[in-house]
């Protein structure tokens, strides 16, 4: 779980702490981020690499809901090969087309999302999780028909 919630808070600051309100950068503290992944544990795949965690994505439905990569792995293929078994699972649940949220000015993540195929479809208001209150960001949402 340490490895998660490391993974998980490293990235989502690396990729978000600039482009979103300083309220929901607050508010996305390890702590918080451990909490929601214990009561998501279910929906959680991770992948290794060197005996340890390297990657995970979380899937909540129809949504490819979180992918985050370690630093260490990034730009090495984690990303790719993490999405490719998102989009699987989600098939073998039933899912004919999924989607995701990307935060507006991340454009590493969009970039990749686009060349994994999946395609940008308008910008949403979106509640994201936050331990107290409620919390809304308008995101990309991007979309990818898998059958």
């Amino acid at each position: 779980m340490n490895d998660i919630v490391r993974i998980w808070h490293e990235g989502w600051n690396d990729a978000h702490a600039a482009i979103v309100p300083a309220e929901l950068t607050q508010k996305r503290t390890a702590e918080s981020l451990e909490k929601r992944a214990k009561d998501n544990l279910a929906n959680f795949r991770v992948m290794l690499a060197d005996g340890k965690v390297a990657a995970f994505h979380m899937i909540k439905g129809d949504e490819l809901d979180q992918l985050f990569v370690d630093r260490a792995y990034r730009g090495k293929g984690a990303a790719k090969a993490l999405i490719d078994d998102a989009e699987e699972i989600l098939l073998e649940n039933g899912t004919k087309t999924a989607w995701l949220a990307c935060a507006i000015g991340n454009e590493r993540a969009a970039a990749f999302y686009r060349k994994a195929g999946w395609i940008f479809t308008r910008e949403i208001p979106l509640p994201v999780y936050v331990e107290s209150g409620s919390f809304t960001l308008n995101v990309w949402r991007f979309e990818k028909r898998l059958a």
